[in-house]
């Protein structure tokens, strides 16, 4: 247990060394996952408690959504979309809120304070799985960039070494209290994204452009998949009408 405290002192503290150590210690990896199961589960009671509280003050539907959809409907009218593809996004997404109230309005067999009870507590429990759904093919698609620039580490040793970033969201029940969520959590989201990066350097022993643009081809793809498609969709739109 010493070994792991000053192995996340370390990390916390960006040290290569200790965090390339860390990636070659036999069992690293189910200690990463246990740690990214807890800071997933104390980020998501804190949410769930914020979410079941924001749903026992939630106002009727109404106002706020259309509020949104006419937000929305600015917006849209400053893109290049066709008049005809922005009023079927408007429409859809003003159909998703009506339903989402509606929803919202059915009666609750067990009480409305109940009901947001067990919707917070749905949102603390599923956390670690949603936290997992991203890490673990987010980094295997790095490792597999890094491997294409020279990195020598397998995915187990990638795995474990990123799994630190997970040590200053184990501070996110401190974006529960009021006036401190606007500063700790874009705080702890780049001392999270600090330590993957140098763990990634750290593990694979790629320099730090290299790393950088390991960690960074995914995203990017992502996001050119994501552009190439809305593209398509707005020609084919275009086209038919």
């Amino acid at each position: 247990m010493g070994a792991m405290v000053v192995t996340a002192w370390s990390a916390l503290r960006l040290d290569a060394a200790a965090l390339r150590r860390w990636s070659a210690t036999q069992g690293a990896l189910a200690w990463g996952l246990a740690l990214l199961a807890l800071a997933s589960l104390l980020g998501g009671l804190a949410g769930g408690a914020a979410a079941a509280g924001a749903c026992l003050h939630r106002p009727p539907p109404g106002p706020a959504e259309q509020r949104a959809v006419a937000d929305l409907a600015g917006w849209l009218s400053r893109t290049p979309l066709a008049p005809d593809a922005q009023h079927e996004l408007v429409r859809t997404v003003a159909a998703a809120l009506e339903l989402r109230g509606n929803l919202a309005g059915l009666p609750r067999p067990l009480g409305h304070e109940a009901g947001c009870a067990l919707q917070g507590l749905q949102l603390a429990t599923t956390a670690p799985y949603r936290r997992l759904a991203l890490w673990l093919p987010y980094t295997l698609a790095v490792c597999a960039a890094a491997r294409a620039l020279g990195g020598r580490a397998g995915p187990a040793q990638m795995l474990a070494a990123t799994s630190l970033y997970a040590l200053p969201h184990l501070l996110d029940p401190l974006l529960a209290v009021p006036g401190l969520e606007g500063l700790a959590r874009p705080v702890l989201f780049l001392w999270g994204a600090a330590i993957y990066l140098r763990a990634w350097a750290a593990a694979s022993r790629l320099g730090g452009p290299r790393a950088l643009l390991a960690v960074a081809l995914p995203g990017l793809a992502a996001v050119t998949v994501v552009m190439v498609v809305m593209a398509i969709v707005a020609l084919v739109w275009g086209l038919r009408n």
